[in-house]
């Protein structure tokens, strides 16, 4: 037995379809709107309301190890200053 649909079964769709087609769409835009809400709560809502909390801890550097790393900087600044003084061969020339 093949499942065929008789056009009797097609007037019966046709006329559920016509008779709640605005009610089909209200619910459907209620149940966009439900689920905008819900985006709209996880996403923007929390976000806002919660406060932020930063957990920093105060770093401090004794005198001697500031002095290296400074020293440290400058020897690095003080050699890209000499590689961009130096003139080199252009490879694409």
């Amino acid at each position: 037995m093949k499942n065929k649909i008789s056009l009797s079964q097609l007037s019966k769709i046709n006329n559920f379809l016509r008779n709640y087609s605005v009610w089909i769409i209200r619910g459907f835009f209620i149940t966009l709107l439900l689920l905008n809400v819900f985006v709209y709560y996880k996403y923007v809502y929390k976000i806002i309301n919660t406060e932020v909390s930063s957990d920093v801890e105060r770093v401090t550097l004794n005198q001697d190890t500031l002095n290296e790393l400074l020293d440290s900087i400058e020897e690095r600044e003080d050699f890209l200053s000499k590689i961009e003084k130096e003139s080199h061969k252009d490879p694409f020339r």
